[in-house]
């Protein structure tokens, strides 16, 4: 197809001629529309748009869009323009959501048309930790994005001695994640003595970090 998009003439943007964006997200097996989005969802989007007289002619063929950001491709996708049961030319959309369609000669007769696109797409928040309004060009609305929630935890463990003979105790402080931690972790031990006298001996103290397998970091 490089030889027919090379003489494909002047492409013209058709965000303004975009009449509805449907985003559907899968829901146990079944893709609906989608009420609310996390992101990181996967998504079916599905662009409707009317383009008038005069736009797609012999002299430009090409018709493009640049999706918004928060609205993206793992791979770049290439496929079949449809006007119903019929191939009228070929489409691609990149991994940075531009998207491309050129129609066959036979098919760019200067006449209104109507049409669809669909295509899978992940959707992104890009406002940090506040929810996103990705916005679509023409009549195609607005999605809004809530950031996913980062699953973090975090336990402590204390065991220790006692020995009475020479009134001394000794202990352990574990800290310990699964998932991770949301930030920095800072430590504190204090013991609380009332009138008791006590002398401390570090000598044996240590501290270890290790990996989620055991080894020491």
């Amino acid at each position: 197809h490089g030889a027919a998009r090379a003489n494909a003439g002047r492409s013209t943007d058709f965000g303004q001629y975009i009449t509805q964006v449907s985003i559907k997200k899968e829901v146990d097996g079944s893709w609906v529309e989608a009420g609310q989005l996390t992101s990181g969802d996967s998504v079916r989007v599905t662009i409707s748009y009317t383009i008038p007289a005069g736009i797609v002619g012999e002299d430009s063929r090409t018709i493009h869009y640049q999706l918004p950001q928060g609205i993206g491709l793992r791979e770049r996708e290439e496929g079949t323009v449809m006007n119903g049961s019929d191939a009228v030319g070929t489409y691609s959309i990149d991994t940075n959501g531009m998207i491309t369609m050129t129609f066959d000669h036979v098919f760019a007769d200067d006449q209104p048309f109507t049409g669809d696109l669909t295509f899978g797409g992940t959707v992104t928040a890009t406002g940090g930790e506040e929810d996103d309004e990705i916005i679509f060009g023409g009549s195609g609305g607005s999605i809004t994005v809530t950031p996913k929630e980062e699953e973090s935890d975090i336990s402590i463990a204390k065991a220790g001695w006692y020995e009475a003979s020479v009134q001394a105790i000794g202990y352990t402080i574990k800290v310990s994640s699964e998932k991770g931690t949301d930030g920095p972790v800072s430590l504190t031990d204090s013991f609380l003595t009332g009138n008791i006298s006590y002398d401390m001996d570090f000598s044996g103290y240590s501290f270890k970090v290790t990996g989620a397998d055991g080894q020491e970091i």
